[in-house]
């Protein structure tokens, strides 16, 4: 799965609901790395997803982007993304099944205020490789699995 940043010179200052995507665009950018991850398309960067964000009505002004960017837009662009609980064993699952997941974290460890994070594996000593698109030192580590769950306010497993 690549690595893509939302805060990436190459697109962090294009528009993106009511903000940049440096502020507001870990929506597109999380569901951008499953998608090319998915289907090896690599068609889409950061910006381009975001332009499909807003174009389909899934970009929330002042607010980054709707739960449903995570459903319906992902059904638009032929990968099937499906709500879960975010729970320790339902995460394992999925990820141990090889759907990467994409989860919205409340305040805390990720985020002051409310952030897409990408699941990506389990590793063998049971923690969890995240992609994190505002973070190149959150992304360069694992994690625990009890304590993203702690933190997440919602979850989508992915597949194509």
């Amino acid at each position: 799965m690549p690595y893509l940043y939302q805060i990436d010179p190459q697109w962090s200052d294009a528009s993106y609901s009511g903000g940049t995507l440096a502020e507001q665009g870990c929506g597109p950018t999380a569901l951008c790395m499953v998608y090319i991850y998915l289907t090896g398309d690599t068609s889409y960067d950061p910006a381009g997803m975001a332009d499909f964000a807003t174009q389909n009505g899934y970009a929330t002004e002042g607010n980054g982007s709707s739960w449903a960017l995570m459903t319906d837009g992902a059904a638009q662009l032929g990968v099937y993304g499906q709500s879960i609980v975010a729970t320790a064993d339902a995460l394992r699952y999925e990820l141990e099944s090889g759907r990467p997941v994409i989860c919205i974290m409340n305040p805390g460890t990720f985020t002051e205020v409310g952030h897409y994070i990408v699941l990506e594996r389990m590793t063998e000593d049971g923690k969890v490789v995240v992609h994190d698109s505002n973070s190149v030192g959150r992304s360069m580590r694992t994690w625990d699995l009890d304590l993203i769950c702690s933190e997440a306010a919602g979850a989508w497993s992915f597949s194509a």
